[in-house]
């Protein structure tokens, strides 16, 4: 199911230049996603694009606040988020996109302490 969703927002989000802006259409509401472009297609695949989001995690300060400098890294790792689906797209005017959809979404005020493996 979530694949299916990933690859439809793949498709919407790859129609308009990187990165997405107020000009994308939001996801639905109770899912999150992260996105990530490369300008060669056939290097774009989930390793490139986790590590990317994962390398976020040293501008995450544990301040317990949403930024969006490390917004994919905490989703990515966001504790009751229990399924996701991914895809990988070519854009409208170049490169690739690769998009996960995640149920439940993350980056919400007053919860980074729990679903974030908190340093104190």
């Amino acid at each position: 199911m979530l694949a299916n969703y990933a690859k439809r927002r793949c498709e919407i989000i790859s129609q308009f230049p990187y990165p997405p802006s107020a000009q994308t259409p939001a996801i639905a509401k109770g899912f999150a996603e992260n996105t990530f472009w490369n300008y060669n297609y056939s290097s774009v695949n989930c390793d490139l694009a986790v590590n990317a989001w994962y390398s976020e995690a040293k501008y995450y300060n544990y301040s317990n606040t949403p930024s969006p400098r490390y917004a994919q890294f905490t989703q990515l790792i966001w504790a009751i988020t229990s399924q996701q689906g991914c895809a990988v797209c070519g854009g409208k005017h170049d490169g690739a996109y690769y998009v996960c959809v995640y149920m439940y979404p993350g980056n919400i005020n007053g919860q980074f302490e729990r679903n974030v493996n908190y340093k104190k």
